[in-house]
């Protein structure tokens, strides 16, 4: 870029010319040239100027004297710039520049006769000064003469900063030189505006820092990002201006090792000195202790060898911190109190010493949030009773606040008040979920001063130093900005109509800021983090911390910056902090060489929670038994740790303890054996559970217990339920109940229920005699809740809602010797009763029920197909009352299926003809009606929405016409309108690896179809990429040969690169191409081959630096051989 060049002002009175005293004039006078007595001043401005040479008529004066010193300093400066000789003896030359007429006319000035020569007696050797002596021109032609002279600094262009890749930081030094070797100054002309600079005025020395947001949005785009700003460089008299680049260096919000903590975390908090992070167990009574720079949990109560938590009530679900960080309150929900903990001991203190029953403070109806005040006042939001009750933490007693009412009063606010935020002024924020508002109370008089309006549910808030306040509305996927200052909403995009709120992903529930407060983290319902600009309220990353999109989360942000979510559905602790390594992952290598293990994997290898170790199970079955090997991978070498394990009995299932230090192995459905991860050896001895050794079903493992499920006796048709404690191998209760076994499940994130369906038949299967029976089951102590639910007919199907606590029961019932149903059965039950909700619903003539539950599990929807008019019925229930609501929505087909979105407000329903969207709570239907290309089955395919649910891709297959098999149609289905997306298409083959996969973005999504030739008996998968905001494909079609029989996966955060694996087999044996996918193109880039047949899922290590794969050789079943390849991500 060229350098700008700007002349300092022709200001300075005193020229110093010392090294010209001597230059004289020896030719005595020269006569003054008519022309050269009046020059116009613009010849002393610029040296750009043109001089006027115009003459001014002016009366005749007598010829002015050269024999002066002024005379000669100017001829002999005249010389120095080139315009005239040195030489005192030597002939003048003619003046032709217009410097040489102006200072020839400045030093032959006319003067008035008598009048002395401006220093004339000054003695020759004698340095001269010129010091505002003679007239104003003089010392005008004097300063024009220091500006013509002087050349500016020069600078050329700037070498482009690079930063420190850690830091960001980038230092450096502005290039700069002077023709006259003047001293230089610098100073900023304009400053950055992706940061800030710091820049020495002597030496132009800089120090640039990028602003973090900065950071962030340079990681989310694909070419480097720069800053700049222009420095001025100054030679006193002249300056020359040039930008100055510095490139960005880019970081993400990236995930840690995660922390295993108790059963349904559901809050979290930081202490003042960002050492230890607390965590609220709802479904273990408890509160675990982290050491945050171990990430390990502390024994905060090392009398109890069964448990390392602190104790407190029933379902803690908020905490809070004293300013000093020495007491931790404990919002327990369920017990309606606040537990204190002494943080130095973790022992709880008697808060309540009158009450020998109690240590706690009793406060309303279901505590759901805290905050504590710097007077020692702690509030507790009461979710169930509408109100804020306050606690004098200096005596924990609670106070009346309207002491002119009978009995202790709280503060009332809107219905179900979920979060609370205090300002520094001593205004308390709550968030009232059930109302979409947030109060504003004066705690001087506890009057509630202000309320504002949000959006949908707000059931998250955190206030910044500058005075905002940030509130998620989970039921509006947004969040809202409040002026605390101004009493205003901001509107977050001033380019739209009316005041708008950010949108994040699907049921954020909770936000928290940096502690710089330029970046507010928001937690989404998908199990992802918004990373949100809070200068322009742009939402710069989202960051997924977990591929099990579900449970509900808390987010803390420690003083060092980093992140802390609670992950309810896992009973993980989700760790991620700003990371500079931006790895755009397209390679991988084998680590290690390959171990090799007898049998064939089942069902897919186990990676610990922190990633450091896989867990591998082959049976292996001969014609005399049937045994299991186990063994255990270290990922980051690649290597085995121990040996190989042998097991007694087949038909494996295996599960991991939340903190992925034990590895549980049940073999023959009843035989549990415990494993050491670390070591890859065995612990204590394997124990076994009574009933049928072939159709047990395995629940799940807890912390301390494990569930099975037996047969006990199919002739009898009973089914018993068995709870083992794995540290002592001992039965801690069983349950009986009458029937076949249909189907088992555990409940709830906290695992604290179990909800089993069985049913009883006569000798010739009558349906109109069958009863199907549902018994819910408290699994800590084996027994059972409520009564049995008792329906006539055959099991329909059995439905639970995501947070497990509605069940819902079906049964069909069929004339005898005829398959078509007559009688179909409908009952809600609820699981933390085991009681029935509501009456039975009851249908004539409808068969092929398909149902969902919304995200708040509030409402049921379902379908029902009617044969005789091939018409789908629609109807929504009222889970807390069982009140049924018909949708009065005609659909031709038999549904197909049910797709409730993220937020539970919309649903797609499927049939085999149509598509239609319909508002959940409201049952109005949104839009029209929407034909299928194609005849579809009357099976689904699965389907898949974005993350914010305004987008559906629907997979549903389609009949192949040339007899082969079906075919895969995918249609992009816009579930604000109801409408379709772009145009459908239809690639052949079946769907075969789950659901579409999306990328993080959501803006592409992944296709994997299953193809078979039918002429040449083969089989190969075909791949392709659309782009979900337009609806169409993305390039063209990849075709793979072989199969693809598992769910392709993401190499990097950033999603544009996603990993197959596609096998193919011959006479000569099977071999495995792992193949890598650019998800914005479709085109292949990397494509690595494995001996054998792929045999369970690919995993990848949680930080997504390793990738697992495992594959099988083999020709008879005793001969088979398990090869596990790790391979590194970069």
């Amino acid at each position: 870029m060229e350098a700008n060049t700007a002349e300092a002002p022709a200001a300075a009175l005193r020229l110093e010319l010392p090294d010209l005293a001597h230059a004289r004039v020896d030719d005595g006078a020269v006569a003054q040239p008519a022309s050269l007595q009046t020059v116009t001043a613009r010849a002393f401005l610029s040296p750009r100027a043109n001089v006027d040479a115009r003459a001014t008529s002016v009366a005749r004066t007598e010829p002015t004297s050269t024999d002066g010193t002024v005379s000669s300093v100017v001829l002999a400066a005249l010389a120095t710039a080139g315009l005239g000789p040195l030489a005192t003896n030597g002939p003048l030359t003619p003046f032709d520049s217009p410097l040489g007429l102006a200072l020839a006319a400045w030093g032959t000035r006319p003067r008035q006769s008598g009048q002395p020569m401006v220093e004339e007696n000054r003695s020759p050797g004698v340095g001269s000064t010129l010091t505002g002596q003679g007239s104003e021109a003089e010392t005008f032609a004097a300063a024009a003469l220091l500006a013509v002279v002087n050349s500016p600094p020069s600078v050329p262009t700037q070498p482009v900063g690079k930063p420190n890749a850690v830091t960001g930081v980038v230092t450096g030094a502005v290039i700069a030189t002077d023709p006259d070797s003047d001293a230089l100054t610098f100073s900023l002309s304009e400053n950055p505006t992706a940061g800030t600079v710091t820049l020495n005025p002597l030496t132009g020395a800089y120090r640039y820092l990028p602003a973090t947001t900065a950071r962030l949005a340079a990681a989310a785009t694909p070419s480097v990002d720069t800053d700049s700003f222009i420095v001025s460089v100054s030679d006193g008299q002249s300056a020359t201006t040039a930008p100055v680049s510095v490139y960005i260096a880019p970081i993400r919000l990236q995930n840690q090792t995660s922390i295993a903590v108790g059963f349904r975390p559901s809050a979290a908090v930081v202490s003042p000195d960002g050492q230890r992070l607390y965590v609220a167990n709802a479904g273990s009574r408890t509160v675990s202790v982290i050491n945050t720079s171990t990430g390990r949990k502390i024994d905060a109560n090392p009398r109890n060898i069964f448990s390392t938590s602190i104790s407190v009530g029933s379902s803690p679900g908020a905490l809070a911190l004293s300013s000093d960080g020495k007491r931790l309150y404990v919002a327990n929900t369920g017990s309606g109190t606040v537990s204190v903990i002494n943080t130095d001991t973790y022992a709880r203190i008697d808060a309540n010493p009158r009450n020998i029953f109690s240590t706690t403070i009793t406060v309303g109806s279901s505590p759901s949030a805290l905050a504590y005040g710097p007077d020692g006042r702690l509030y507790v939001a009461n979710r169930g009773s509408k109100t804020v009750s306050v606690i004098d933490t200096a005596t924990n007693t609670v106070v009346d606040t309207n002491p002119s009412t009978s009995g202790k009063q709280s503060i009332s606010v809107g219905t179900s008040p979920s979060a609370l935020a205090l300002g520094p002024d001593g205004r308390l924020f709550v968030a009232n979920s059930g109302s979409g508002t947030v109060s504003v109370i004066n705690t001087n008089d506890y009057s509630v001063a202000t309320i504002f309006t949000v959006g949908m549910q707000p059931s998250g808030m955190t206030l910044g130093a500058d005075g905002r306040l940030y509130v998620t509305n989970t039921g509006s996927n947004s969040v809202s900005v409040i002026d605390t200052v101004t009493n205003t909403v901001i509107d977050a995009n001033p380019d739209l109509s009316g005041a708008q709120t950010i949108s994040v992903g699907p049921a954020p529930t909770s936000v928290a800021l940096s502690p710089a407060d330029d970046l507010a983290y928001v937690v989404n319902g998908n199990d992802t983090v918004s990373v949100i600009s809070t200068t322009d309220y742009s939402v710069l990353s989202t960051v997924a911390f977990d591929s099990d999109t579900s449970g509900g989360h808390v987010v803390a942000v420690s003083s060092s910056g980093t992140v802390y979510v609670t992950d309810a559905v896992d009973r993980m602790v989700r760790v991620l902090a700003l990371n500079a390594t931006v790895t755009q992952a397209t390679t991988l290598t084998l680590l290690g060489g390959s171990v090799t293990i007898t049998g064939d994997v089942t069902p897919r290898p186990l990676i610990t929670a922190d990633g450091t170790r896989a867990v591998i199970v082959t049976p292996v079955t001969s014609s005399t038994s049937q045994f299991t090997r186990v063994a255990v991978i270290d990922t980051a070498t690649g290597r085995q740790v121990g040996s190989t394990l042998t097991l007694a009995g087949g038909a494996p299932s295996t599960v991991l303890s939340s903190d992925g230090t034990r590895a549980f192995v049940t073999t023959n459905s009843t035989l549990v054996t415990v494993i050491n991860t670390a070591t890859g050896t065995l612990v204590g001895t394997t124990t076994s559970a009574t009933g049928s050794t072939s159709t047990a079903e395995l629940l799940g493992a807890a912390e301390s217990r494990y569930q099975v499920i037996t047969q006990v006796d199919p002739e009898s048709q009973s089914t018993q339920v068995t709870v083992v404690d794995t540290t002592t191998g001992t039965e801690t209760g069983s349950v009986l109940v009458t029937g076949v076994l249909m189907a088992a499940q555990q409940l709830g994130v906290d695992g604290t229920r179990i909800l089993v369906t069985t049913q009883s038949y006569d000798s010739i299967y009558d349906s109109t005699t069958a009863v199907t029976r549902a018994v819910v089951i408290d699994a800590p102590s084996g027994t059972q809740l409520g009564t049995t639910l008792e329906l006539t007919g055959f099991p329909g199907g059995l439905m639970v809602s995501a947070d497990g606590k509605h069940a819902l029961i079906t049964s069909q019932v069929s004339l005898p010797y005829d398959w078509h149903v007559q009688t179909t059965y409908i009952a809600m039950l609820d699981t933390n009763t085991g009681t029935q909700t509501g009456a039975t619903i009851s249908g004539s003539g409808e068969s092929g029920v398909t149902a969902r539950f919304s995200a708040d599990s509030s409402r049921l929807l379902f379908t029902t197909y009617d044969s005789a008019t091939d018409k789908t019925r629609i109807a929504v229930v009222n889970t807390s009352t069982g009140a049924e609501t018909a949708i009065p929505i005609a659909m031709s087909g038999q549904t197909t299926d049910v797709f409730v979105s993220p937020d539970g407000v919309r649903a797609a329903i499927v049939t085999t003809r149509a598509v239609a969207v319909v508002n959940v709570l409201t049952g109005a239907q949104i839009g029209s009606t929407q034909g299928l290309i194609g005849q579809t089955s009357s099976t689904s395919y699965f389907s898949q929405f974005t993350g914010d649910g305004a987008r559906l891709v629907l997979a549903t297959p389609v009949y192949n016409m040339s007899g082969g098999s079906s075919d895969t149609r995918i249609a992009v289905l816009n579930m604000i309108d109801g409408t379709l997306v772009g145009s459908p298409a239809i690639l052949p083959g079946g769907f075969a690896t789950g659901a579409p996969f999306l990328t993080v973005d959501d803006t592409r999504v992944l296709v994997v179809t299953d193809a078979y030739n039918g002429q040449n008996r083969t089989y190969s998968t075909k791949v392709a990429v659309f782009d979900t905001l337009t609806g169409n494909q993305a390039g063209s079609t990849l075709t793979l040969d072989g199969r693809v029989l598992y769910r392709p996966m993401l190499l990097s955060e950033n999603g544009t690169h996603a990993a197959m694996a596609a096998t193919t087999s011959s006479i000569f044996g099977s071999t495995t191409r792992l193949v890598v996918v650019n998800t914005l193109t479709g085109a292949q880039t990397v494509s690595i081959s494995i001996p054998g047949a792929i045999s369970g899922d690919p995993v990848m290590t949680p930080d997504g630096t390793h990738l697992l794969v495992t594959t099988t050789t083999a020709a008879t079943l005793t001969s088979r051989t398990t090869r596990v390849s790790v391979f590194a991500i970069s």
